[in-house]
């Protein structure tokens, strides 16, 4: 079961629940419905919290954290995005849940990507960046 109660439901017996309140809300207030439709959100967020509570989390998920950081001289490549290292202070890495890492860059907008990535593989891109990048700091 997952960390919300609601989660024992399943999604599509949500979205059942969600139609049938619909359906109720409008055949008892009629036009009026539409003055307290504000109370939508509130009926969204607690039939769907994870949707809601995680979309603020802005990750790009990879399967290979490894494949997308490079080093070329003062450069650090994080996907894409090639920054010199002295520009980046610190990297954020640490557990994101019990599946995933996350690597971020708080103090430059240099990098704005966050990335998600299999918690197993921590550790080896904590090494990489120690060895590679030896004068950016490592936080949690």
């Amino acid at each position: 079961m997952g960390k919300y109660w609601v989660e024992r439901f399943s999604k599509q017996q949500r979205v059942l629940i969600l139609i049938g309140l619909l359906w109720l809300f409008f055949a008892v207030l009629g036009k009026d419905a539409a003055k307290y439709m504000g109370g939508g959100a509130l009926l969204l967020w607690l039939l769907f919290p994870e949707v809601m509570v995680n979309s603020s989390y802005a990750g790009d998920k990879t399967k290979d954290m490894l494949q997308l950081l490079s080093v070329d001289g003062s450069k650090l490549r994080v996907g894409m995005e090639w920054v010199e290292k002295e520009t980046i202070k610190k990297i954020a890495l640490d557990k994101f849940d019990d599946t995933y890492a996350t690597m971020q860059f708080p103090y430059t907008s240099k990098i704005p990507a966050n990335y998600l990535f299999p918690l197993e593989q921590m550790e080896e891109v904590r090494a990489w960046l120690e060895r590679n990048a030896p004068e950016i700091e490592i936080i949690r």
